[in-house]
């Protein structure tokens, strides 16, 4: 069976850790699929990062994970495939929105997930 992660699954919260530094709780998405930048791969990058978004002020972060209630939020998008204009600049626009509500956003390709931040 495949995993059930990435924006093909908004409603799941692919992984949630701590980063190196134990100063933020990273929410992870994981997505291993090349960016096509159609109008429903941004719409389901919005529902995951509104998800994403719920998670971590609602509440449900702090229920699920109270070892991390301590920690700033910070949603990092791995990615295996460069993101294309469309999805580059959703993330743009994306990124102010998110830090105004407290929650820090950025992305990063899997050739970056050994290397240090």
């Amino acid at each position: 069976m495949a995993s059930r992660k990435g924006i093909r699954y908004p409603e799941v919260i692919d992984l949630v850790t701590d980063d190196p530094v134990g100063e933020e709780v990273l929410l992870v998405v994981v997505e291993e699929r090349p960016w096509s930048g159609d109008r429903s791969e941004l719409e389901l990058l919005q529902q995951k990062l509104n998800n994403y978004l719920r998670f971590a002020l609602d509440g449900a972060m702090q229920e699920q994970f109270p070892e991390f209630v301590h920690l700033r939020p910070r949603i990092r998008l791995y990615s295996r495939y460069p993101l294309d204009v469309e999805v580059a600049e959703f993330v743009k626009r994306a990124e102010p929105v998110l830090l105004a509500e407290g929650v820090a956003f950025e992305t990063r390709l899997f050739d970056e997930l050994t290397q240090p931040s």
